[in-house]
C-alpha cells in the first residue's frame, strides 16, 4: 500500500511539473504568467510574436533588426526601457500600420468614443460614421451598432450617404455590423498572411463571423434597391477603410471624395504582461472583387473636394 501511495505521489508530482512547464512555456501566448517576466523575457516574447506573425518578417531588414533589438533588450532594467526597442522592431515587422499602445493609452482611447449621427433631407439619408476604438467596451460597441441599425432601417429614404471621411479606424466590427443591412451576407473580404494562407471574413445574420466576440445587428432584413454613396478622403484609414471595402463591387454603390489613407492591412492585437498591446500587421486584404490591398489607397469613383454635394446630386438623379 505504501508503494502504491508513493507511486501515486510521484505520478502527481510529474503531472504537476508537466502542467507548470506547459503554463510557463505557452502561457504568455494567452497572456497568462506564473511569475512576472523579467524585462528581457518580456521583450523576447514580444519579438517572438512579431517574428512569427508579422507580415514583413521574411526580409533581411527584419533579421538584422531582430538581432540588434534582442541584444539591446538584454541591457534593459524595466519594461519601460524595453518599449522603445519594441517600437523600432514592430515598425519593421509590421510596417507603417503597426504600433504599440500602452494600458493608459488604451483606456484613454476607450473614453473618447463618439457615435454615428444622421439627418434626412428630401429623401436622402446622410449617415456619419466616426472612428471607434472601444476594444474594452462591448456595450459602447453595441450602442454604435444599434444607432446605425435604427436609422438605416427607417426606410423612409430613396438614397443613402455613408460618410467615412475622417474615420481613422479602430474597431471595424461595430461599423460593418451597423451598416450590414446595406451589404449582402457572405464574404466581405479576406485576410492573406505572409504564408499566403487566406481567411474569409463573412457577414452572417447581422454578425461578422470571425473569431472575435462580435457585436450583432438584430435587424437582418436587407435593403437592396436603393443607391448608396460612400464618402472617403485622406483621413479614412484602417477600420474606416475596411468598412468602405464592404461596399466595393456592389452595383448600386458609388464612391466620392479623395483617395483613402492607405492603411489597408490587418492588425492583430497582442497583449503583453503589463497591459500594453502590440498592434501588429499580420495580413493584407483581398476585397470581394479579387483586388489585393497592402496599405494601398481606396480610390473613389468620383474624385472631388465636395464629396457630399456631389453624392447628393448623384442620388437625386438616380
Amino acid at each position: 500500500m505504501k508503494k502504491l501511495w508513493k507511486f501515486f505521489i510521484a505520478a502527481m508530482a510529474v503531472i504537476i511539473a508537466g502542467v507548470l512547464f506547459l503554463v510557463y512555456t505557452y502561457g504568455p501566448n494567452y497572456n497568462f504568467y506564473l511569475f512576472p517576466p523579467s524585462p528581457e523575457k518580456y521583450g523576447q516574447y514580444a519579438i517572438e510574436r512579431m517574428d512569427r506573425e508579422g507580415l514583413y518578417t521574411q526580409s533581411k531588414e527584419w533579421a538584422d533588426t531582430k538581432e540588434e533589438v534582442l541584444k539591446e533588450i538584454k541591457k534593459a532594467d524595466s519594461y519601460e526601457e524595453v518599449l522603445p526597442l519594441l517600437e523600432k522592431a514592430i515598425g519593421v515587422a509590421g510596417g507603417k500600420h503597426s504600433f504599440i499602445m500602452t494600458e493608459n493609452e488604451l483606456e484613454e482611447s476607450n473614453n473618447e468614443n463618439i457615435f454615428p449621427t444622421s439627418e434626412e433631407k428630401e429623401g436622402v439619408l446622410y449617415v456619419k460614421l466616426p472612428a471607434f476604438s472601444g476594444m474594452l467596451n462591448k456595450d459602447e460597441a453595441q450602442k454604435y451598432v444599434d444607432i446605425l441599425s435604427q436609422v438605416i432601417n427607417k426606410k423612409t429614404y430613396h438614397g443613402i450617404i455613408i460618410d467615412l471621411q475622417e474615420n481613422t479606424g479602430g474597431d471595424m466590427h461595430p461599423m460593418i455590423t451597423g451598416i450590414s443591412n446595406l451589404i449582402p451576407d457572405g464574404r466581405q473580404f479576406s485576410f492573406i498572411d505572409k504564408q499566403d494562407s487566406k481567411t474569409d471574413i463573412n457577414l452572417e445574420n447581422g454578425r461578422l463571423a470571425d473569431e472575435s466576440d462580435s457585436v450583432k445587428n438584430e435587424k437582418t432584413e436587407k435593403i437592396k434597391t436603393i443607391p448608396i454613396a460612400v464618402l472617403i478622403n485622406e483621413m479614412t484609414a484602417s477600420s474606416g477603410e475596411m468598412t468602405a471595402l464592404c461596399f466595393k463591387g456592389l452595383d448600386n454603390v458609388q464612391f466620392f471624395g479623395k483617395n483613402s489613407a492607405a492603411y489597408t492591412t490587418v492588425n492583430t492585437s497582442i497583449p503583453l504582461y503589463d497591459g500594453t498591446y502590440l498592434q501588429l500587421t499580420t495580413a493584407k486584404i483581398e476585397d470581394r472583387t479579387g483586388k489585393i490591398y497592402q496599405n494601398d489607397s481606396i480610390v473613389p469613383d468620383v474624385e472631388t473636394e465636395n464629396a457630399r454635394s456631389e453624392a447628393e446630386k448623384w442620388l437625386t438623379a438616380s
